[in-house]
């Protein structure tokens, strides 16, 4: 039987929210994907009726003083709200117009008492918990929605034992009558559990930690009767994983510790059903465990104090108004199954950096990394060619000067920048601010760049290839970029550069060097004081240029370091910044940081940042115990600000004060201080406003073709068939299938192609019997017409759709799957030749087929499909003809414009060097291959020298089926 496909969830990330308040909070009610509640201290109440989108933040009247622990919502209208303190202080509210009014049900009549939570299992019926009283435990129930309560009694509370309203989770109730509650302290780290509403209880101690008051279980959270889990800690020590959580299997009889533990204390838990998924979140962090509590995962650091789920929608909060929405990865069984590919490449890297003990091995490894880095982007240009900069303007305030700047990276390739100096002349020290994903280029640092030359710097700004002055497809007719936003560009060179073998990278980090080599070239330039800085696009530019080149002397990358562990499943970045092979090289970030030890480095993050802070912090130990290695641990250092993706000003401060400290001796002020700022247009420092328009200027594609053309070394067939043969196309496979339920004709079929990955087929039957032709069809918007029309012409027909990961579409137009290609690259395995391999399992089942004629299988495929096909077809002689429709006549033919159509599903890193399409072709004759109306890699029609048919006008698919299956 075929294997089942994975279910675990992977790579989980919290959204943040803008709350417009900062009040603690620890009360959470998720009512649905739309309507949640959250409660904190003083009297704040928040609600969103939106999913999110807005948040309603109130006081209740007459409550300002008070802490409210628990919320408890049924719609949008009603909730209930319970404060938590001594005596009085504890309180329960109610509200029936979505917190408009509110009405104090009563308060806690024991002077001495303190509650916890409250909990409901129907609008009726409800009960409230609070620490012990004369011995017991105080537990009241309703069953009248609130109006009235009746205490109930409690085995006896063991001296010091108490419960914790850290999240109002330390009770939960389950079906009708069944709740349960959990204590901490000297002597509990107990669960309490009733079937009865509260009229009976029993008792079962846990493993999670009781050593001291600040010690026991905070929270509990049920997947169902039996199947719950608890979590805790010592909330003073919220690093220190020991009993942290545990276990139940049996309805809470029994409990047990997981195999791994949450990475510290946990306030909150809950559970996920949609994804079969607990999570628990505390002080330093959030874990997931999709294995019913057994081990667990980190994937974030921000602090929050409760989460909550109802209906697959998950939400948390925590201190200082912090709200944040849980964003699940979905369940990608590929994308499972290269990530476990790559955490083994991961994990062998581990162990070669835990062998790296002394000084001797550490520079044999900075030297590897430096030299293999170079190797996977392709090289750096090797000549410094002259930079022709010039100034187009100059702006002046008190402050500082601005020069309006453009220089020729590479022979009229033109870069343009905004240079600042601060007023009065001398010579200072400068930075470099590589800029991020936003059109806006260059002036996304403006505001960086005025306040350094404020404080005595000359900082440099410059636009990135593809955004600000140098979008390369720019359309004036509509005054904006033909390849769409921000990032867009650098994918589609990023597709071009993989082809011949190199990384887009290599052009970004010149543009970086050749920027150093103008501030270098400047008079009032401190040369021996460089810095560099820059946010996310900008953060990975900033690494690498720190890395590489030794001018830098203290470096700032924001938002973009993170370890591969987590991020390789996570938000993949595009082309410059993943570089192909990289993983299966057995690297990771911290080693473009390691290689340059001892130069500072100040790791600038966010709480809220797709960039997970929990694949954040793995970058940072490990660059500091190798930092301290050396003995100099204070060069390396993190900065975690709050809110999300971007440079707050606490980011901004913190840059400051790390550029001041190493290229200024320490001498300045890194507070911000209000300087004058300038619209961007002013900024602009061409005339029309892009550099196409500056005489002779040359594209990043035209670069690259250039390369192309000195890199070009041409190849055999041989070799052709060995290098497909080294992607694992055609390699020996055991194709497992199962047949699903028939409809008609029709049979759905599922092939395991992978451990856990499979794909899914239909296959279609003739009505006659005896041997008939096998047809396999690459599955198109328009293949289930041609497979109708092809048994009826006696064939049977596998339409098959080789493997794929929904989570890596991210709908930007023209460039196919990008990020799942990039994956397979950076592990060492390439996505069109794992999907020719699954068009070969089509052929192993076509071929086991007793009503198919093994020596007549055919098969066909439309548009960048096609190359799947060729490629199939170049390794199984069994593929005796086949039909390639509208597919791209030639790999070379994308270098010709900046703007190409799903080249990314179709590349072989390097392939390009050596073999062209019609190198597939000539592998596969003398066996037929039937090629109609050709394209372009824009998707245009051509008329390329070659064997070709084209369809007259209104001519369909019939003629070209029938010579197919003859």
């Amino acid at each position: 039987m075929l294997a089942l496909l994975c279910t675990n969830a992977a790579a989980q990330s919290w959204v943040m929210q803008t709350s417009h308040t900062t009040a603690s909070l620890r009360g959470l009610s998720v009512v649905d994907g739309q309507t949640v509640w959250a409660s904190g201290t003083g009297g704040t109440v928040l609600r969103t009726a939106d999913g999110g989108v807005t948040w309603a933040v109130s006081k209740v009247p007459g409550a300002e003083a008070l802490d409210f622990r628990d919320v408890e919502a049924f719609d949008s209208q009603q909730a209930f709200l319970l404060s938590s303190g001594p005596g009085a202080a504890s309180t329960l509210n109610k509200t029936e117009d979505g917190g408009r009014t509110w009405t104090r049900l009563f308060a806690n009549p024991d002077a001495n008492g303190f509650w916890d939570a409250i909990a409901f299992w129907d609008r009726q019926r409800g009960i409230l918990l609070g620490d012990p009283v004369n011995g017991q435990f105080t537990i009241f129930t309703t069953r009248d929605g609130g109006k009235n309560w009746t205490r109930q009694r409690t085995p006896p509370a063991k001296d010091k034992e108490g419960a914790f309203a850290a999240s109002g989770t330390c009770l939960v109730v389950g079906k009708a009558g069944e709740a349960w509650f959990a204590t901490g302290g000297p002597e509990g780290a107990r669960v309490f559990r009733t079937s009865d509403h509260g009229v009976t209880w029993t008792v079962a101690p846990t493993p999670i930690r009781n050593d001291t008051a600040a010690a026991g279980v905070f929270s509990l959270a049920l997947a169902d009767s039996l199947h719950a889990i608890a979590v805790g800690g010592e909330y003073t020590k919220p690093t220190e994983d020991k009993g942290t959580a545990a276990i139940t299997l049996d309805g809470g009889r029994s409990w047990h510790l997981p195999r791994t533990a949450p990475r510290g204390y946990r306030s909150g838990a809950a559970y996920n059903p949609d994804q079969k998924l607990w999570v628990a979140v505390g002080t330093n962090g959030s874990d997931y465990s999709a294995d019913g509590g057994r081990s667990w995962r980190a994937f974030d650091n921000g602090m929050f104090n409760a989460v909550a789920f109802h209906d697959g929608a998950g939400w948390a909060v925590g201190p200082q108004g912090r709200v944040a929405r849980f964003n699940p990865k979905p369940t990608d069984a590929l994308l499972l199954w290269m990530d476990s590919i790559g955490q083994k490449h991961l994990a062998e890297r581990d162990k070669v950096i835990a062998a790296v003990r002394t000084v001797d091995e550490a520079n044999a490894r900075q030297a590897w990394v430096r030299e293999k880095i170079l190797e996977l982007i392709g090289g750096l240009p090797r000549e410094r060619t002259p930079l022709n900069a010039r100034i187009t303007g100059r702006l002046n305030n008190a402050v500082y000067t601005m020069d309006k700047v453009i220089f020729e990276s590479q022979p009229r390739y033109y870069v343009t920048a905004n240079l600042y100096k601060p007023a009065g002349g001398g010579r200072h020290p400068a930075v470099l601010l590589s800029s991020g994903h936003t059109m806006a280029g260059k002036t996304e640092n403006h505001r960086i760049a005025a306040g350094l030359a404020s404080k005595g710097f000359i900082a440099l700004t410059y636009d990135p290839v593809g955004l600000g002055e140098r979008v390369q497809a720019f359309d004036p007719r509509i005054g904006r970029g033909m390849a769409g936003c921000c990032a867009n560009e650098h994918l589609q060179a990023g597709a071009q550069s993989l082809l011949i073998g190199q990384s887009v990278a290599r052009y970004f980090i010149w543009d970086a060097m050749r920027a150093l080599d103008y501030l270098e070239s400047l008079p009032d330039v401190d040369a021996t004081r460089l810095g560099a800085a820059g946010c996310s696009g900008g953060g990975c530019i900033t690494t690498y240029i720190a890395a590489l080149d030794q001018r830098i002397k203290a470096a700032a990358p924001a938002c973009f370091l993170n370890s591969l562990k987590l991020l390789f499943a996570g938000p993949y970045p595009d082309s410059e910044m993943s570089l192909p092979g990289f993983v299966a090289a057995g690297l990771d970030h911290a080693d473009f940081l390691t290689m340059r030890t001892p130069m500072p480095w100040l790791i600038l993050a966010t709480e809220g940042d797709f960039f997970t802070p929990a694949g954040v912090e793995p970058v940072y130990q490990e660059t500091k115990r190798w930092y301290q290695r050396a003995g100099m641990a204070d060069r390396v250092s993190l900065f975690m600000a709050p809110g999300p993706h971007g440079t707050p000003q606490p980011t901004r401060e913190a840059l400051n004060e790390w550029m001041i400290r190493w290229l200024k001796d320490g001498k300045g002020d890194p507070r911000e201080t209000e300087v004058p700022l300038y619209a961007d247009r002013e900024l602009q420092v061409t005339a029309s406003g892009q550099v196409e328009d500056e005489p002779g200027a040359r594209k990043l594609h035209e670069l690259i073709r250039v390369e192309y053309r000195g890199l070009r070394a041409p190849r055999s067939i041989a070799d052709l068939k060995a290098e497909l043969a080294r992607l694992r196309i055609g390699a020996p496979r055991s194709t497992r299938a199962i047949r699903l339920a028939p409809n008609g004709s029709r049979r759905a079929l599922r092939i395991e192609v992978e451990p856990g990955v499979s794909i899914d087929a239909t296959v279609y039957l003739p009505e006659t019997a005896g041997k008939h032709p096998g047809l396999i069809l690459v599955k198109d918007r328009s293949s289930a017409g041609l497979a109708e029309a092809a048994v009826k012409k006696d064939a049977i027909v596998v339409e098959l759709e080789p493997r794929d990961s929904p989570a890596g579409y991210d709908n930007r137009p023209f460039l196919g799957n990008w990020q799942t290609n990039a994956r397979a690259n950076s592990i060492g395995l390439n996505l069109a030749a794992l999907r020719a391999q699954d068009i070969l399992h089509g052929v192993d089942w076509l071929a086991l087929h007793s009503g198919v004629d093994p020596g007549r299988i055919t098969a066909a495929a439309r548009d960048a499909k096609g190359v799947w096909l060729l490629l199939a077809a170049t390794m199984d002689q069994r593929l005796n003809r086949i039909w390639l429709d509208k597919t791209p006549h030639s790999f070379a033919s994308a270098l010709d414009v900046p703007v190409h159509t799903n080249l990314f599903d179709a590349l072989i890193p390097g392939f390009l060097r050596h073999w062209e399409m019609d190198s597939l072709v000539d592998a596969v004759k003398p066996r037929s291959i039937l090629r109609t109306d050709p394209v372009d890699w824009a998707g245009k029609p051509v008329k390329p020298s070659g064997d070709f048919r084209y369809r007259y006008a209104s001519q369909g698919d019939e003629e070209f089926l029938a010579g197919l299956l003859q």
